[in-house]
């Protein structure tokens, strides 16, 4: 029989959300699944492809920039080289440092005067780039060397010092000077030497062409004899003769303080060193190389793509593009990234970074270790970079040249190529709405039948039926259906007939009152009755050699047989038992509770049932609890129909079994009361049940014989 609950909830199912609805909504899933899934492919294809084809242009133009300094720097080694090998530099060598030996002359007061005018109005106080200034301590002491600055340098007529071959002072020194000048001018032409210095064996500077303060000073003891050029002299004469040095740029203050790197070779007549050549080379030189003139764009580098060399010390030895660029950007970066103000006036003041801007980062730590990065990283702007380093040749400088371009613009063609595909697949999306739902509302309109057929027998209309459809699924579905409600029909006959059969079944057993609420499923039906006695049996002992409660169990059929025996012999009913426990009732649906029945029954179960047990070599006893007063009784269960007891001496009885030892009988207030003058009784005090409240109990004494 349909239920007036199965009935609402097959109406309710019907009538909520429809399978067209289930199946478009899974198409649809189906399809912006499938979308994000291509969309995230190809997002993380093209963006691979974009980091490679970035990476590879970095890599590109970096090694490029890199070569070119590389056979710069070789090829200036090489004219060096030649130009020191030519037999024309050792004549001119010792026959300018033969002159310059010989010059005895020195300058009148007036002279000399002009040339300290000279010095303090333009050459002491110049800043030079990291903060120092050039001090007076670098005017010269040699009567020489002032003779010769004064007329090269503080009396040179030509604002190019250079155009000065012979100043007229009629000295042996100014003789060879005019013989060599031109032809050390027309050495030097190559547009990359900024200026060619000639340095005898005793570390005097002979020669320069550019006539600068270092002119006619000592690279050893002058007063430019800390400059890094002047440690390399002692060192290349451990070198074999044509072999070269560099030195690392720095700040040189005889020429003002522009920073320039040297390339310094020996000088020899056959195997005899008289003396060495050192040509400067200009910073700009190696910017121009490295920053393409400031083509960025035209090389590939985008608007924020860089190519830079950073020194051993960490400092950058080619200029930084933002600075070149945009120099207030560039302050503003700096300060963001955390560098102090002096750094950045210093930069703002000198007009470059070279020399003060460090360039630390990972890039560089790699490069540095001589090995190759490519990757993430920051640059030392601290702003996020794909960047490729590596080191450059010759080592002995210790350059690594870096190229790098900012996440930013890495990414940007990959976040446009994004948004792009974002509205392709919104409307991808859109489209497949519309087919999903027209879809599903056409393939599932033949299911409107069969649901509102099954509501119908969900209704409990049997006699409807649903018609032939054809011979796709949802015909055999129609099919299977009619078969359905015909076996829902023969089994209610069926049903019909057992529920006949089963009421006169259970008229027998139970009250006929009671019967049509058992049949209507009702299982917990009781009667209250009076005056009854339980007994509440618990075994209990030591189980040191009882392997396990299975092994109890196996002699539990015969304990209970036993018991049985006993409570016929008694007039006791068993309500329950289990392998350890068990409940008996005297004075059920009678006016006597039979108080000494019960009384005689537990004495004899407690000494039949521990001598049992120890028969059979357990440590065991059992104690017995018993109880009278009002129970109630009745049919319970759902599985299978039972007669059980509730109230309080169920409790009671249960508590004073609990609380007894093996063999010991406890009985309650009640039953106390009601006993005679052949028992014996003792008050138990001390007692508590479980939950902690005492209990009243007395222990009977005397015993029946069974």
């Amino acid at each position: 029989m349909v239920t007036d609950e199965n009935q609402a909830q097959a109406t309710k199912r019907v009538g909520g959300r429809r399978a067209r609805t289930d199946v478009a909504r899974a198409m649809i899933l189906a399809a912006v699944a499938s979308v994000l899934m291509i969309g995230l492919f190809n997002f993380f294809q093209s963006r691979s492809f974009l980091q490679t084809e970035v990476q590879q242009q970095l890599e590109d133009v970096g090694a490029s920039r890199g070569v070119r300094v590389e056979r710069g720097i070789e090829d200036l080694t090489r004219l060096v080289e030649s130009i020191a090998a030519d037999p024309i530099v050792s004549d001119a060598l010792v026959t300018l440092s033969e002159g310059f030996n010989t010059t005895d002359e020195s300058l009148d007061p007036s002279q000399l005067q002009d040339l300290k005018d000279f010095y303090s109005e333009s050459v002491v106080g110049t800043q030079l780039p990291g903060g120092a200034a050039i001090g007076p301590e670098v005017f010269p002491s040699s009567s020489r060397t002032q003779y010769l600055q004064y007329w090269y340098i503080a009396d040179n007529p030509f604002e190019d010092r250079a155009e000065l071959a012979d100043p007229g002072d009629g000295s042996t020194y100014s003789e060879a000077h005019a013989q060599y000048h031109a032809t050390f001018g027309q050495l030097a032409s190559n547009g990359v030497v900024q200026d060619l210095m000639l340095i005898d064996r005793n570390g005097d500077i002979v020669y320069t062409i550019e006539k600068r303060i270092d002119f006619a000073g000592n690279i050893f003891d002058g007063p430019h004899a800390d400059e890094a050029i002047s440690g390399v002299i002692g060192d290349l004469q451990a070198l074999p003769a044509g072999e070269a040095a560099l030195v690392d740029f720095s700040v040189y203050p005889p020429a003002a303080g522009e920073i320039e790197m040297w390339v310094v070779t020996l000088v020899r007549t056959g195997d005899e060193f008289v003396g060495a050549l050192a040509a400067s080379i200009p910073n700009q030189a190696v910017v121009d190389i490295v920053t393409a003139s400031g083509m960025w764009e035209e090389t590939g580098l985008g608007e924020t793509g860089e190519v830079y060399i950073v020194g051993a010390d960490g400092l950058l030895r080619t200029e930084s593009r933002q600075f070149l660029t945009d120099p207030n950007a560039y302050v503003a970066a700096a300060e963001n990234a955390g560098y102090g103000t002096e750094m950045i006036d210093s930069i703002e003041l000198f007009g470059t970074t070279v020399l003060i801007q460090p360039a630390g980062s990972e890039a560089v730590a790699v490069a540095q270790l001589g090995d190759e990065f490519t990757g993430w990283t920051s640059n030392y702007l601290d702003e996020a970079t794909l960047s490729v380093s590596g080191p450059l040749e010759p080592r002995s400088l210790g350059w690594v040249i870096v190229s790098e371009m900012q996440r930013s613009e890495v990414s940007a063609p990959l976040y446009a190529y994004l948004w792009r595909l974002g509205i392709a697949s919104v409307l991808v999306i859109a489209v497949v709405v519309v087919i999903a739902l027209y879809a599903a509302s056409r393939l599932l309109r033949p299911i409107d039948p069969i649901v509102d057929a099954a509501r119908r027998v969900g209704e409990g209309d049997l006699d409807v039926r649903l018609p032939d459809a054809g011979r796709d699924e949802f015909a055999y579905l129609s099919d299977q259906f009619n078969q359905y409600v015909d076996e829902l029909v023969r089994r209610g006959d069926e049903v019909a007939a057992t529920e006949a059969e089963t009421t006169e079944l259970l008229a027998s057993v139970v009250p006929r009152r009671l019967v049509d609420k058992v049949m209507a499923g009702n299982r917990d039906i009781a009667e209250a009755m009076s005056d009854a006695t339980l007994v509440a049996l618990t075994i209990k002992g030591s189980t040191d050699n009882i392997r396990n409660l299975e092994q109890l169990a196996e002699h539990n059929a015969e304990l209970v047989g036993g018991m049985v025996s006993l409570a016929d012999r008694y007039g006791a009913e068993q309500l329950s038992s289990s392998a350890v426990t068990f409940l008996y009732a005297t004075g059920l649906n009678v006016e006597d509770p039979r108080i000494e029945d019960a009384v005689e029954f537990a004495v004899a179960a407690s000494e039949w049932l521990s001598d049992a047990l120890a028969s059979q070599g357990y440590l065991l006893g059992a104690a017995v609890g018993v109880a009278s007063g009002d129970v109630v009784t009745g049919v319970m269960g759902t599985e299978r129909l039972a007669v059980d007891v509730l109230g309080a001496p169920r409790q009671v009885a249960g508590a004073l079994s609990a609380a007894a030892s093996p063999r010991q009988v406890l009985v309650d207030a009640e039953i106390a009361g009601a006993m005679g003058d052949e028992w014996q009784l003792e008050r138990v005090r001390d007692l508590e049940d479980i939950s902690g409240s005492p209990l009243d109990a007395w222990q009977v004494k005397s015993r029946t014989s069974v």
